[in-house]
């Protein structure tokens, strides 16, 4: 690899640190069986809404290849979700980079979500929504 390599790499992590978002809804669904939907996703903040930023969607899908992960504009997939947050770990241990994450709130709801999957009976459903709300209001501190 060589130095316009390395650099491609340090600017692909440093749009990914800023642009990767996680984003989560729940939804009222007459057709699931408790009436409830968990919809996740991560998505780009504005790698894919602004057309001059052709040169910096390269420098991320460079990067995210490096890691064996598909450029997407969004993931919805558990598993390719899971793999981005594994790469943010990653990341973080050895680079330090965790505090440079842009979307820490995304995230930390993200792993509790994936933690905490929706339950099948409706006591259960009732306790969940009591900790999703908790959790909710606990990682909104981390909004810094």
């Amino acid at each position: 690899m060589n130095l316009y390599d390395d650099m491609k790499q340090g600017i692909g992590l440093g749009i990914l640190l800023m642009d990767l978002k996680f984003k989560h809804t729940i939804e009222n669904r007459y057709d699931s069986s408790l009436g409830y939907r968990l919809k996740m996703r991560a998505e780009w903040r504005s790698l894919y809404r602004i057309s001059e930023q052709i040169f910096q969607t390269d420098f991320v899908r460079e990067f995210l290849k490096h890691w064996d992960i598909e450029m997407k504009e969004y993931y919805y997939d558990i598993m390719s979700i899971q793999k981005l947050i594994t790469l943010i770990d990653r990341l973080s241990s050895e680079y330090n980079t965790s505090l440079a994450f842009g979307d820490q709130v995304g995230l930390a709801m993200m792993r509790w979500l994936i933690d905490n999957p929706l339950p099948n009976t409706w006591d259960e459903m009732v306790e969940w929504g009591k900790c999703y709300d908790d959790e909710k209001e606990a990682v909104s501190l981390l909004d810094f």
